[in-house]
């Protein structure tokens, strides 16, 4: 997300960042974490990631 986003406020952006987070934590395991900490994601990683980003987005401008 683009710091200091117009119109979201610091609030929702620290709740998207947890809501990453914590998708990231239930929905991925530690080789895919290391995997793509090391900036050699997969498409499975990907398109994972995708979906942590879509639902993390809605819930963000309910």
């Amino acid at each position: 997300m683009e710091e200091g986003a117009e119109g979201i406020t610091l609030a929702a952006q620290f709740e998207y960042c947890g809501c990453i987070a914590s998708n990231m934590s239930r929905g991925l395991n530690l080789d895919e974490v290391m995997i793509y900490t090391a900036g050699k994601e997969t498409s499975v990683i990907n398109k994972k990631m995708d979906n942590f980003v879509k639902k993390c987005s809605v819930k963000m401008f309910k």
